[in-house]
């Protein structure tokens, strides 16, 4: 997938992603810090985008699982 591509496919969701990660880490900051890491991600994975039945599904699912990360890092710091 070309720059392009992966401005037409995947950009347009980071609104989505933020929304979804704000109602999981009820925090801003955490947010844009999880749908920056997804997006990166998603980046690195532009050659194999292709090969994904939705992508949306995919970033939402990655957003998931990094906010879990985030949250989990936050309970071990105040144990």
């Amino acid at each position: 997938m070309e720059l392009k591509q992966f401005k037409i496919a995947v950009l347009p969701l980071r609104d989505k992603l933020l929304s979804y990660a704000r109602k999981l880490t009820d925090d801003h900051s955490d947010a844009e810090d999880a749908v920056q890491e997804v997006m990166l991600k998603l980046w690195n994975l532009r050659p194999k985008l292709d090969e994904y039945h939705s992508i949306e599904a995919l970033a939402m699912t990655m957003t998931h699982h990094t906010c879990m990360d985030i949250l989990l890092s936050l309970i071990h710091i105040s144990e």
